[in-house]
């Protein structure tokens, strides 16, 4: 049986693994262009997942794509967060030093900037290994997002809806 969890939760973790990169490196000049291949790499997976979900059910080899890609996305977003609140709890517990704050904030930048090669590397081999599956790149459209129906205990004429005789009670 097929397992449509998996789709959702690798493209759930690449959105937030994203948006962590992006929030905690976007000021780096170093990092833009590795973000946006990391971003760029991102989404050609995510036009992957689509197929590959559909395929899983015949095809155990990409069952087993989705599976290597899922831990990866898992692996990946795990060190960021790490990394991430690490940095956050050394600034907190160091007294305010600008020169090694400095010093501080470059390292990180240093070395976030090389766990975004690798991941690149591992996401370009990811979607090599896509290509070699017979996988295609299928661009779904975005979620779309329904409003929120309220809920309310004020009730507004013009939008009660029922029997005549009902609404007029109302």
């Amino acid at each position: 049986m097929a397992d449509p969890v998996i789709g959702a939760t690798i493209q759930v973790l690449l959105e937030k693994l994203l948006s962590l990169t992006i929030e905690e490196l976007s000021s780096s000049r170093d990092c833009k262009k590795d973000l946006e291949m990391l971003t760029q790499n991102a989404s050609l997976i995510q036009a992957f997942i689509h197929d590959a979900e559909r395929r899983q059910v015949d095809d155990q080899a990409v069952k087993l794509w989705l599976k290597m890609l899922e831990r990866a996305a898992e692996n990946v977003f795990d060190e960021f967060r790490y990394e991430s609140i690490k940095r956050q709890v050394k600034i907190r517990n160091k007294p305010m030093k600008k020169v090694s704050d400095f010093i501080s904030h470059t390292t990180f930048k240093s070395k976030m900037s090389r766990k975004i090669n690798n991941i690149n590397e591992k996401l370009r081999a990811i979607n090599k290994l896509a290509k070699n599956l017979g996988l295609q790149s299928l661009m779904v459209p975005p979620r779309q997002i329904l409003p929120i129906r309220e809920t309310d205990s004020i009730v507004v004429s013009s939008e009660v809806v029922g029997r005549d005789s009902d609404v007029e009670v109302i």
